[in-house]
């Protein structure tokens, strides 16, 4: 269910007009759209109503129990949407009560909200040391350690950065490693070469893209990812033919509707490396 007609059932729930719901956050009009999908409102603001109302946020769950974490998790990023990541960051903060800084879901959106997000979060560097240390310690790692491992590129220093790549190479040493888990370890090499570009460190970054591998066809997404960084890299050191290739690469990927992820690919700066 969209987020804004379920704030629109639980206000109308509560006998609150639109008026008296918005207070000073944001115009009638803007929620009346929110509410019938007409247009978005901050997250910022989204926080501010859902707490004038008093409104558990677990009233955004679509089900009385909860789908597992990483559908609902890649849906709310496909989706582009803070809303849905706080719901479930609010969720896990009640189920996990104390210290949900140990729960590696808590981690992952808490670390997107801060990536993606950043003026609906304050900068939580316990969760940032909680997430190396927990990807450090543990041998095997599954979907979600290279999840937050790849969260973790632009919140951190590159001499952080530089320590999971030799975790992550160390997860895929094996000659028979799955290529859905090359695929996973990929998608962290081109974001950790992005990054260390970024900071001006080209030659750096080509060492690091050349670490990615496959044994079979890899995932179409996690292939073009490579070869878009590839090309952003080599823009970056003055090949003259590489802008006309990210031309050719931005026309697929909007074919493929995955436009959005190549704007995130081209973002110019990581985040707050503070650590």
């Amino acid at each position: 269910m969209h987020i804004g007609r379920r704030f629109k059932e639980l206000r109308k729930q509560r006998n609150v007009t639109l008026s008296e719901a918005v207070g000073n956050e944001c115009s009638v009009a803007a929620l009346s759209k929110f509410e019938n999908e007409l247009s978005e409102i901050s997250s910022e603001t989204f926080i501010h109503l859902v707490n004038r109302l008093h409104i558990d946020w677990r009233e955004f769950q679509s089900d009385k129990e909860p789908a597992p974490f990483l559908p609902r998790y890649q849906q709310a990023v496909d989706q582009e949407s803070p809303y849905q990541l706080l719901s479930l960051q609010y969720e896990l903060v009640a189920t996990h009560k104390g210290n949900p800084e140990n729960n590696i879901a808590y981690c992952i959106v808490q670390l997107t909200l801060m990536r993606d997000y950043p003026a609906t979060t304050t900068p939580n560097h316990l969760v940032k040391k909680q997430a190396v240390d927990y990807l450090i310690r543990v041998d095997h790692w599954n979907q979600e350690g290279f999840i937050m491992a790849t969260l973790l590129v632009g919140l951190v220093p590159l001499s952080v950065v530089d320590l999971l790549i030799q975790h992550v190479l160390y997860q895929i040493e094996s000659a028979d490693t799955p290529q859905s888990k090359l695929d996973l370890a990929n998608t962290f090499i081109a974001d950790a070469a992005l990054r260390e570009s970024r900071e001006g460190n080209i030659e750096n970054a080509k060492k690091i893209l050349l670490l990615s591998r496959q044994n079979t066809i890899p995932d179409l997404l996690v292939a073009t990812h490579l070869k878009y960084v590839d090309c952003l890299i080599r823009q970056q050191a003055g090949d003259p033919h590489a802008s006309g290739q990210l031309t050719q690469l931005r026309h697929f990927m909007n074919m493929i509707n995955a436009g959005k992820i190549a704007k995130r690919w081209e973002k110019a700066a990581p985040g707050d490396p503070t650590f």
